[in-house]
């Protein structure tokens, strides 16, 4: 697909890729949905998790909107120019390393029938230090990447299941980076 304006289209909608698209729909369902849903929420904890998933999206949004606009000026994405892969690799591993381990620890849960109020601490203080270790592994790999690091850390604790979406986003990252150093 051209980035060059379309013909009587509107500016930036009109040359978006197919997953920039789709991209845009997905967060305008997400906050029209969420905003639906405060509107009908009964409890408190209901409404500050729907205003979560709506503010998320709204700014999920804006930074789709700003990448879009960036790419039909011509800047593209850039890299630093001396990139340690072998640092890039640990970082990721520490990564890919807590997100299991948060996954584990919410899902073990489900599974156990009883579980002793030491076990839930444990499991509770476990998900929080994987947290943080996450948030530092992915703090350290976005700076690394020439990127915003309190931008990446800072939404991934604002957004319900930040880890998880993170995670996959930032190895896109680091895929294309060592592709660029090898290449």
């Amino acid at each position: 697909m051209p980035d060059r304006p379309a013909p009587g289209g509107i500016p930036v909608i009109g040359r978006l890729t197919p997953l920039e698209f789709l991209g845009f729909v997905g967060l305008a369902l997400a906050a029209g949905a969420s905003g639906l849903e405060v509107l009908a929420a009964p409890a408190y904890p209901a409404t500050l998790v729907f205003v979560s998933v709506g503010f998320s999206s709204c700014v999920a949004f804006a930074v789709l909107l700003a990448r879009v606009r960036r790419r039909l000026q011509g800047r593209a994405e850039t890299f630093p120019e001396a990139l340690d892969t072998a640092m890039l690799g640990r970082l990721t591993d520490a990564m890919t390393a807590a997100v299991i381990v948060q996954a584990v620890c919410i899902a073990l849960p489900l599974f156990a029938d009883k579980m002793t109020a030491g076990a839930a601490a444990a499991l509770f203080f476990t998900i929080i230090a994987s947290g943080v270790a996450f948030l530092v592994a992915l703090g350290m790999l976005a700076a690394r990447l020439g990127r915003s690091w309190p931008l990446w850390v800072g939404l991934t604790i604002i957004t319900p299941f930040g880890s998880f979406i993170a995670y996959f986003m930032m190895r896109k990252l680091v895929k294309e980076a060592t592709r660029r150093a090898s290449g």
